[in-house]
């Protein structure tokens, strides 16, 4: 719990703390791309899940560009350490 907790509270200061970046070309034109990525495995099986969520904004989260949520499944053999996500 404290961990995800954690994750959490730093995932939400790290993005209201970003400074925004400057990727384009017209300099009065300011972007973010914020993303956060996930993924965990069963302890008792070989499958897990996996996921991320994009939000992509002009104008500092005032102009919403994109929204993106992506979630797969994730299959891992005992008899190699390759990952298969679906």
């Amino acid at each position: 719990m404290k961990a995800i907790t954690f994750r959490a509270l730093f995932t939400l200061v790290f993005v209201a703390a970003q400074n925004p970046a400057l990727a384009q070309i017209d300099e009065d034109q300011l972007g973010i791309w914020t993303t956060y990525s996930w993924s965990t495995r069963s302890t008792e099986s070989n499958w897990g899940l996996q996921g991320d969520f994009q939000l992509r904004n002009w104008d500092i989260y005032n102009d919403l560009e994109q929204r993106l949520v992506r979630a797969g499944v994730t299959y891992s053999p005992d008899s190699n350490n390759n990952i298969y996500r679906f």
